[in-house]
């Protein structure tokens, strides 16, 4: 037997209000073809698959976690780099979390991919992979991290020292709050940070190719930091930040060595100044 393709993914979603517009456009982007939209079900089809979502009947305040049991992301194939820069123009235009930006990936030779979060936080990728990708003669799949923080580990982001984790570095960030589940969450959706949250021991995050941990303020005190973020875009960071429950420290400005830098506190009390690097210098 030899399947043909993946009839349907269904998605769960907290309002439909929300997401029913956001998907329209991002489905209608991808040239599928809206066929069903009631109240409660919204269908599109092409390219030999299906998407659909439906509402939430139990837990509708809680967002979407990689790390649970069940749907980790959703990968859609383009047909070339441009698709994918296009729809990272998109989803940028829609105000969704972008997770990382149009980049090439260790996977394979070529891999080229945008990764996001629908308004669940649901993680949806479109990547292009020139000719037969892991088919392709020579071609072997990478190492990786096994999924935990939903990205894979680079050269550089990994050590071959048994000392250190696969993905880790030398130094980590440690953040101690009163309340660990207010910050994972601010985190998650003000800077795209992915991993499960724990209670048990501290919770691992992945934001940009950086792991930050997490834990509550129970046998050690509360430890505010002082941390410095590179991001794509600054001034959006920086609002979606804002909007999430940050406080305004330092509104965007640019610096002289080059950065455009702003500064916040989040609910842990931690400060961050928020940058990206507009010149050399």
């Amino acid at each position: 037997m030899e399947i043909n393709g993946i009839a349907h993914v269904m998605l769960t979603v907290r309002d439909m209000g929300v997401s029913r517009p956001f998907y329209r456009r991002l489905l209608q982007h991808l040239g599928l073809t809206e066929v069903i939209d009631t109240p409660d079900y919204l269908y599109f089809v092409g390219a030999r698959t299906a998407v659909g979502l439906r509402p939430a009947t139990r837990d509708r305040d809680e967002r979407f976690d990689q790390g649970r049991c069940g749907l980790h992301h959703v990968c859609f194939r383009a047909r070339s780099r441009a698709d994918v820069d296009s729809v990272h123009a998109l989803v940028t235009e829609l105000g969704a979390t972008v997770t990382h930006v149009p980049e090439e990936a260790p996977w394979v030779p070529g891999y080229y991919s945008v990764l996001f979060e629908d308004p669940d936080g649901i993680r949806l990728e479109v990547n292009y992979v020139p000719g037969k990708g892991v088919f392709e003669d020579g071609a072997r799949v990478k190492d990786f991290d096994g999924g935990a923080s939903g990205t894979q580990a680079t050269p550089e982001s990994g050590s071959k020292a048994g000392w250190i984790p696969e993905g880790w570095r030398s130094v980590t960030s440690r953040l101690v709050a009163p309340d660990a589940a207010a910050l994972v969450d601010f985190l998650r959706r003000a800077f795209g940070a992915t991993g499960a949250f724990h209670t048990e021991r501290p919770t691992e995050l992945k934001i940009g190719d950086s792991i930050v941990m997490v834990s509550g303020s129970g046998p050690r005190d509360r430890m505010p930091a002082f941390l410095y973020l590179y991001v794509e875009d600054v001034d959006a960071t920086f609002a979606r930040a804002l909007e999430t429950g940050g406080v305004l420290r330092e509104a965007p400005q640019d610096l002289p060595y080059g950065d455009r830098r702003a500064m916040i506190e989040d609910p842990g009390g931690n400060v961050w100044q928020i940058a990206t690097r507009m010149r050399r210098g």
